[in-house]
């Protein structure tokens, strides 16, 4: 599928002194959602609501097959 690997991405999620710290990263190494939350939890959740949007924002600027 052409542009697949534009839609790469990955997370971070690591634990800080004061709770979590968490990512989200496209193929390119650029940042497109970070965050922190008190526990692992709530980080979690934000990570993958975030992990989501920027996965539909990618998806949605693939070209349609023709």
């Amino acid at each position: 599928m052409p542009g697949l690997e534009e839609t790469m991405l990955c997370y971070s999620l690591k634990p800080k002194d004061l709770g979590w710290a968490w990512c989200v990263v496209d193929a390119d190494g650029e940042t497109v959602a970070s965050g922190f939350a008190a526990d692992r939890d709530a980080a979690g959740s934000d990570v993958r609501a975030a992990y989501n949007a920027a996965a539909a924002r990618q998806l949605a600027e693939l070209p349609l097959a023709a």
